[in-house]
Formats: C-alpha cells, structure tokens, sequence
C-alpha cells in the first residue's frame, strides 16, 4: 500500500493523472465498443447501434469536462444532462474539433436515436460497423 501511495504522489506531482483519467475512459468506453461489435456480430443491429451511441455520448460529455465546457443544465428547477447533439455542438463552438468531425458525430448520434426510438428507418449492418469504428478512431483523436 504504501509503494501505491508513493506511486500515486509521484504522478500527481508530475501531472500524469490526467493521462491516466484519460486511459480509464478510453478503456470503459472500448469495452461499450467491444459490447456493440459483439451485438452486431449476433446481427443485433439496433442493440449495438444503442450501445455504441451511449459509448460516444460518454466521451462527449468526458471531452465537455475536459475542456471546461458545461454538461448541466437547470431546466424547470431542475439539474438535467445536456442533450448530445448540444454537446458536440458545443465542443465545435469552442474549437475541439472542425465543422466535419461535428457533422460525423451528429451522424453518429442520429443513428443512435433512430435505434433508440424505433422509426421506420432500417438499421443495417453496414451503418453499425462504420458508427463503431468512427467512435473509436473519435475516441483516439479526441482523448477525453
């Protein structure tokens, strides 16, 4: 215990924890990924779709923390989370990312919604396996 203790100082004084933090997040959001690419493999297109998309909002509310943009907000007296959508937009308002990767994440996040919200919109295969693998790339790109 007391080598951890010392190990832990040592990061703090070094300013690494935040790079941990930020390992933690990418791992806990990759295994949402890792669930998603499973329940696409078992051709639940709409399940994975929903997962992965709950994954992607994870990391773009970690990435509003991260850039002292807020994730709250008071409506009717009330603490409510910020919609996603408002979020990306947000992180694109305060220049984390380009007009472009906005534009990929809202796609990505209408997907999700379609999935959450059954529409009469399919669901294919295809869509769900690019969603996935631009969350991830996202995910690399973008540390949160």
């Amino acid at each position: 215990m007391a080598g951890l203790a010392a190990a832990l100082q040592d990061a703090l004084h070094d300013d690494l924890l935040d790079g941990f933090e930020q390992l933690i997040h990418g791992e806990l959001f990759s295994d949402f990924l890792d669930m998603a690419e499973h329940l696409l493999e078992k051709k639940f297109n709409v399940a994975a779709a929903v997962v992965a998309g709950c994954s992607l909002e994870s990391h773009i509310r970690q990435l509003c923390i991260k850039n002292g943009l807020p994730v709250t907000e008071q409506k009717n007296g009330k603490t409510v989370h910020i919609r996603a959508a408002k979020m990306n937009d947000d992180l694109r308002a305060a220049n984390v990312y380009d007009a472009n990767q906005n534009k990929i994440i809202s796609s990505f996040l209408g997907t999700r919604n379609d999935a959450a919200h059954p529409t009469k919109k399919e669901i294919t295969e295809g869509t769900v396996q690019a969603m996935t693998v631009g969350i991830r790339a996202f995910m690399v790109d973008y540390p949160a």
